[in-house]
């Protein structure tokens, strides 16, 4: 695939609050993980109900949306011109309990009923079989397995995607840098479970690998994956 060049310096990172800024961030979701071997196990007809398949990725950035803690981030290029682009997304997390993850996790009656919500388009998949229930409580044990991997105090990043035209092209990187500097900030880890495609990225960064997260028996499994904080650098990073 041949890859466009991008001046970086007309890419900005743009915080996501709102249901409305989510639909360009699902069209890159549906792109960049259709050929993800957990989201093939997890939707297998996607190419022939795309419908159903996008449905699926609103339902999940929706529900990261609702969650306490969470910082979703977009890149864009040419923010406020002609040629406006979303070039990928990340979902950060932050867990803990200390002074400085509770200034993550402020909450508010609009995102609990979007988690009502969420939950009860959950029960319709279900229902419906179009999420069959032994997957989504395969999905539910898969996630609680590598909880007793973390450590309480962390920065999880939940996803990381970027447009096929767009990869390769550093923008992964912007987006991983965000959290980085956040965990150097707190002096919190960051952990993350990675795909085949970014593990290379992660590997590059830092990250070590301490374990698996296994779906479907087994037969498909991801790297568990940590980064230890370290000193702030004394270079200015991203804010958003």
């Amino acid at each position: 695939m041949k890859h466009k060049a991008l001046a970086m310096h007309t890419v900005e990172l743009v915080p996501i609050d709102s249901l409305e800024q989510l639909q360009p961030l699902v069209d890159i979701g549906c792109q960049a993980w259709l050929h993800d071997p957990i989201f093939t196990w997890l939707s297998p007809h996607r190419t022939e109900s795309p419908r159903t398949y996008r449905n699926l990725w609103e339902l999940i950035l929706k529900s990261d949306l609702s969650q306490p803690g969470t910082v979703i981030i977009a890149a864009y290029r040419d923010l406020h011109g002609p040629s406006q682009e979303c070039l990928g997304f990340a979902v950060w997390r932050r867990h803990g309990s200390s002074p400085a993850a509770q200034q993550w996790r402020s909450d508010s009656f609009r995102m609990g009923m979007l988690r009502l919500e969420i939950l009860l388009l959950h029960i319709l998949q279900i229902l419906s079989g179009r999420l069959p229930l032994k997957k989504a409580v395969n999905l539910q044990t898969a996630k609680r397995e590598v909880e007793r991997l973390y450590p309480a105090e962390r920065w999880r990043l939940c996803w990381l995607g970027v447009s096929p035209e767009s990869q390769r092209c550093g923008i992964g990187s912007m987006l991983l840098q965000w959290g980085l500097a956040r965990s150097e900030e707190e002096s919190v880890p960051v952990v993350l479970e990675a795909s085949k495609s970014g593990r290379q990225l992660y590997l590059d960064q830092g990250f070590e690998q301490v374990g698996w997260q296994r779906f479907d028996g087994g037969r498909i499994k991801q790297p568990v994956m940590i980064r230890h904080a370290r000193p702030p650098r004394k270079s200015h990073h991203m804010e958003l």
